[in-house]
């Protein structure tokens, strides 16, 4: 018998678990630098100063947490679908367009950190941080340090922290921490390599994805069309896997139906489409090749002009899966266009464009050109690796210009004052007459605080 291809055997079976534990280490290494980033960037909202009161300053975030505390406290009295919230505007039905998974994890993370506050803090970090670890998942096309560079970009996109900490909008935050993800599934399953389970998994993403933020799932939804059709067109994928991803992601949005088709009664789908359509922002396209806009102004909207400058240039480098790279960019390219004068006019005329708003589409644009760039990047590499360095330093420096949006701010004083007074004057109800110039402050601080039902808020 011969021994020596026992022998070959027993060699190729350690390299090739030496080279799978090389592999796991380097996962581990990646993942540990992301979350890294993810502790220093959010730093000033995870550990304020002790001792002193400091709020979230965004527009939403007091209105979205008058909603968790309420939540919480019927958790601990074990009812798990409170069904009217009695503080805000005379009562309203609960889970009425909100939507649920957002408030559920945002309660559970109440009982782990001290006040509700921190919890909405770390909620933030931790989606962010989610997002930023599911780019290891691309590191099969991309490479893993290309993923590992676009997890930690993906931290502080300019939009991903305009929405989180400017805007407040924590339902949105989870949307964009599943998107990530939710593109992973989605190319796989249209790849020839896909299975039934990641098209399993799509319609599961889908699902959490509507019960976190129905339009996001809407938005991501009609950007997954155009990926497939151009991703097709370029032959790099068959008609039947895109056919039945297509499928998958209908069905995903199906098995939401309990909660999405109630709360679409009466919500925002009553609205008068010509008035919305009219009251939706729209910006001129220079505003997004002017990083300046952001100085004075925290809630500036801006893309970045190095993503979309250096998307459009990875246009005209070469690389092995040119059709995905095509795709994704003039799919987020779309996503910025229709934001802006010409081309919005455009898409508000198409029907239910006034369910779907254009600024809303930036997130995920913001996403689909930094995926497309670090996808380029293998192409870049071929030209000069201190390319490949220049262009994630030159993005680094211009996500960064955003990071004054990430801190706290001491509660108005006014508002303090009002609350105090509240708790000694007889009644129980009070309404706020302030054109939303407070922000969400006085909803939370009235009837958290001040226990008092609201009239309007």
């Amino acid at each position: 018998m011969d021994t020596s291809i026992g022998k070959d055997s027993q060699i190729s079976s350690r390299l090739i678990a030496g080279l799978n534990l090389n592999n796991r280490v380097k996962l581990l290494g990646g993942a540990f630098l992301i979350g890294l980033a993810a502790l220093l960037i959010f730093r000033p909202i995870l550990f304020p100063p002790a001792g002193v009161p400091l709020n979230p300053w965004a527009s939403d975030t007091l209105g979205h947490m008058l909603k968790v505390d309420y939540l919480g406290e019927n958790l601990t009295q074990g009812i798990f679908n409170p069904r009217v919230l009695p503080d805000w505007y005379m009562g309203m039905q609960f889970m009425r367009y909100y939507p649920p998974l957002p408030y559920f994890l945002i309660a559970g993370l109440q009982f782990v950190f001290p006040t509700s506050f921190a919890a909405a803090n770390w909620f933030i970090m931790l989606c962010a941080l989610a997002g930023g670890l599911s780019w290891l998942l691309f590191r099969r096309w991309i490479g893993l340090l290309p993923a590992i560079a676009g997890g930690i970009l993906f931290l502080y996109l300019p939009d991903n922290l305009r929405v989180a900490l400017a805007e407040g909008n924590l339902p949105r935050v989870l949307a964009a921490a599943l998107l990530p993800v939710m593109v992973y599934l989605l190319l796989r399953s249209i790849g020839e390599s896909g299975t039934i389970w990641h098209r399993v998994g799509l319609a599961l993403c889908f699902m959490a994805l509507v019960l976190s933020h129905a339009m996001m799932a809407a938005i991501y939804a009609v950007c997954c069309g155009p990926i497939i059709a151009l991703i097709w067109v370029k032959r790099t994928t068959p008609y039947r896997p895109a056919a039945q991803t297509m499928g998958f992601i209908l069905l995903g949005i199906l098995l939401s139906a309990w909660w999405l088709v109630p709360s679409l009664i009466g919500g925002i789908t009553g609205l008068n489409a010509s008035a919305m359509t009219e009251a939706l922002a729209v910006f001129p396209l220079k505003n997004y090749f002017n990083p300046t806009l952001r100085i004075g102004n925290p809630e500036a909207v801006y893309v970045g002009l190095a993503l979309l400058a250096l998307s459009i240039a990875s246009l005209w480098v070469y690389n092995e899966q040119r059709g995905y790279t095509i795709a994704l960019t003039f799919t987020g390219c779309f996503g910025v266009l229709i934001t802006t004068s010409g081309v919005n006019q455009i898409f508000s005329a198409l029907p239910l464009s006034n369910l779907l708003w254009p600024l809303r589409f930036l997130g995920v644009a913001s996403f689909l050109l930094l995926l497309a760039l670090m996808w380029s990047l293998r192409g870049w590499r071929k030209i000069s690796g201190l390319v490949v360095l220049a262009v994630v330093a030159v993005l680094a420096v211009d996500g960064a210009g955003s990071f004054f949006l990430i801190g706290l701010r001491p509660p108005d004083p006014d508002v303090e004052q009002v609350t105090r007074r509240l708790a000694l004057t007889k009644g129980w109800r009070e309404a706020t007459l302030d054109i939303s110039r407070l922000g969400s402050e006085p909803s939370y601080s009235f009837s958290a605080q001040g226990e008092r039902e609201q009239l309007f808020g």
